[in-house]
């Protein structure tokens, strides 16, 4: 039998791990117990990226990336849902906290928050969230159905 195949975006776990990585550290080996399954790693950047790089990578090189190896659905588990994708896409939210206090984030920070984030979480086909609250904020702030959105504590 055929393994539906999945790309997993994997750059939170370089260079330096930070909650993010630590999360995608954690579910991975969980993930991996599913048999009929075949999780394609996608580790093509070996660098630390600023947000405007994060952007790119999440807009033009992840989803490119998993087109080339043929993943039937994506998984970002942290950060930004590729727009111009064309399968599914199931990403984490971990939270909105830049929408919601804005005033504490660079430039560049802002723009994600304000304009890509809603764009992502719309665009996506599921999203993850890691609180019930969260939740509660991406539906009041992003204007997102709950029946989108799955919480899974970490």
């Amino acid at each position: 039998m055929k393994k539906f195949r999945v790309g997993i975006d994997l750059q939170s776990l370089l260079p330096q791990k930070t909650g993010y990585g630590s999360y995608v550290s954690c579910l991975l080996p969980e993930l991996q117990k599913y048999d009929d399954i075949e999780w394609k790693l996608i580790r093509r950047v070996h660098k630390e990226l600023s947000t405007p790089q994060r952007i790119f990578w999440d807009q033009a090189g992840l989803p490119l990336r998993a087109l080339i190896d043929r993943d039937r659905l994506l998984f970002v588990p942290a950060f930004s849902c590729p727009m111009l994708f064309p399968r599914r896409v199931v990403f984490t939210l971990h939270d909105i906290i830049g929408k919601l206090f804005s005033e504490n984030f660079s430039s560049s920070a802002k723009l994600y928050w304000k304009h890509l984030l809603p764009l992502s979480a719309r665009r996506a086909t599921h999203i993850l969230t890691i609180s019930e609250n969260t939740k509660r904020d991406i539906i009041r702030e992003l204007g997102i159905p709950e029946n989108k959105i799955t919480v899974t504590y970490l």
